[in-house]
C-alpha cells in the first residue's frame, strides 16, 4: 500500500530550535507545541525524525499545560499540519476511530470523522477553445458572448457528473473573474460554455468600461479551468473586437456602360446601356453620398478626351460631374437596424448618370473613373 501520512514540519515560535507538526491552541491564544517526538511508533518501526508515517495505529500523546475548568479555557483546538498521500490506484476510506480525553475529573470519549483519501491523479487537464474571434457592437443591447471550451484528460479519463469546475477569467490582464460550473456528462470530454456578458459585471457601464473602443481592442480573454482535484488546465485565449455601434458603407458596380453612337451622331444625351448599381448600407448613421470624376472619359490608345461631360440628373438636381465631390443623395434618418438603400433603383432612362455630348467624337472606346464617397450627415 502506497498510502501514508506526511506531517509537515515548521519552526516552533514557542521553542527556538525545535520543529513542530502542529499545536494545541487555548481559548486565550496561547499554544502548546506538538513535536515529532510526540507521535508514537508501531512495533518494529525505527525511531526517526522523519515526518512520513503509515496511516495505521498512530497516537499523539500530549499533556495539556492548562486546565480546562475556567471561563478562559473551556475550548481547546488541536491543529496538525499534514497531508494524506495516496499513490494507490483507488481511494481509501478512513473509518471513524475512537478518541479519548483523560482528565483529572472525567474521561471523555468521541471519534474522529470519517474521510476519504483519494488516489493521486497523475494526469493533466487539457482545454481547447472551440472558437477564437468575436465581435461586439459598442453599447449594443444585451451583449452576449458565449465562449465554448472542450475539456479532456491526458491520459484519457472520464468526467464525473456533478463535479465542480472553477473557471478563472482574465480580461486584458486587468479584469479577473471567477465562475463555477458543474460537470454534466460522464464522457472522456466535457464541453462547457462561459457566458461573457453584463451578468458577470456589476453594471452595464462596468461591462463597456472593460470592453471599450479606445483601449486593448481587440480584447484578449484568457481562461483556465481547475477541477475538483486541483488540476489546472492550460491557458485558452479568445479575442473580442469591439466596433462602433453604427454601419456606413457604399458599394457600386465596377463599371457602367453607355450606348454606342455613330461618329456623325449629334445626340445631346447618351443614355446608359446598363444601370449597374450604387448601394448604401447604414445603421445608426445619417449619411450623404457624393461622387466625383477621378479620370475623365479618354479614348484608348491616343488619350483623346471625350467631347462632353457626365451628368447626374434626378427630380431635384441636374449636376455636371467634375473632379470636385457632388452631393448625389442624403438620408437624415438613423436606423436602429442595418438598412440598405439602392440609389440606382430610382434611376430611369433619362435620370441618374447620363453622358452629355458637346461635339463630334472619333470612333473608339472611351473609359474613365468615377469615385463614390459616403460621409456622416450633419443633421443639426
Amino acid at each position: 500500500m502506497e498510502t501514508y501520512l506526511d506531517f509537515r514540519q515548521e519552526d516552533s515560535p514557542n521553542t527556538p530550535g525545535q520543529k513542530r507538526i502542529g499545536y494545541i491552541e487555548y481559548q486565550d491564544g496561547t499554544q502548546d507545541d506538538l513535536l515529532v517526538s510526540d507521535v508514537s511508533l508501531t512495533s518494529g518501526q525505527a525511531e526517526s525524525t522523519s515526518t512520513r508515517v503509515d496511516i495505521n495505529s498512530r497516537l499523539i500523546n500530549k499533556k495539556l499545560s492548562k486546565n480546562l475548568d475556567n471561563a478562559d479555557n473551556k475550548i481547546t483546538n488541536i491543529k496538525i499540519f499534514g497531508t494524506a498521500i495516496n499513490k494507490d490506484l483507488k481511494d481509501h476510506l478512513v473509518q471513524k476511530a475512537p478518541a479519548y480525553f483523560n482528565g483529572s475529573n472525567a474521561i471523555i470519549s468521541t471519534s474522529s470523522p470519517e474521510f476519504n483519501i483519494r488516489y493521486e491523479k497523475n494526469w493533466s487537464l487539457m482545454a481547447k477553445g472551440l472558437e477564437e474571434n468575436y465581435t461586439l457592437r459598442f453599447q449594443q443591447e444585451n451583449p452576449n458572448i458565449i465562449l465554448p471550451i472542450e475539456l479532456s484528460y491526458n491520459p484519457e479519463q472520464k468526467f464525473v457528473p456533478g463535479d465542480e469546475l472553477l473557471v478563472d477569467i482574465n480580461i486584458d490582464n486587468d479584469k479577473k473573474i471567477q465562475s463555477k460550473i458543474n460537470v454534466t456528462g460522464n464522457d472522456t470530454t466535457e464541453k462547457i460554455e462561459i457566458p461573457i456578458n453584463e451578468t458577470i459585471f456589476d453594471s452595464t457601464s462596468d461591462f463597456w468600461d472593460t470592453f471599450s473602443l479606445e483601449k486593448n481592442n481587440p480584447h484578449r480573454i484568457e481562461i483556465t479551468v481547475t477541477d475538483k482535484d486541483s488540476k489546472v488546465s492550460n491557458n485558452v485565449q479568445f479575442y473580442v473586437e469591439v466596433v462602433p455601434n453604427k454601419v456606413l458603407e457604399v458599394d457600386a458596380s465596377k463599371s457602367i456602360s453607355f450606348k454606342d453612337i455613330n461618329y456623325s451622331s449629334k445626340a445631346d444625351y447618351i443614355h446608359r446601356k446598363d444601370d449597374g448599381y450604387v448601394k448604401v448600407t447604414s445603421r445608426n448613421n445619417p449619411w450623404q453620398l457624393r461622387t466625383r470624376v477621378v479620370t475623365p472619359l479618354t479614348k484608348s490608345g491616343d488619350n483623346e478626351q471625350f467631347a462632353g461631360s457626365l451628368l447626374y440628373i434626378d427630380d431635384d438636381q441636374r449636376s455636371a460631374l467634375n473632379d470636385s465631390p457632388t452631393l448625389i443623395e442624403e438620408d437624415n434618418h438613423s436606423y436602429p437596424e442595418e438598412t440598405e438603400t439602392m440609389i440606382s433603383d430610382s434611376w430611369k432612362d433619362d435620370t441618374g448618370l447620363i453622358l452629355k455630348q458637346t461635339g463630334l467624337n472619333e470612333a473608339g472606346k472611351y473609359t474613365g473613373v468615377l469615385e463614390w464617397s459616403l460621409a456622416d450627415a450633419d443633421i443639426n
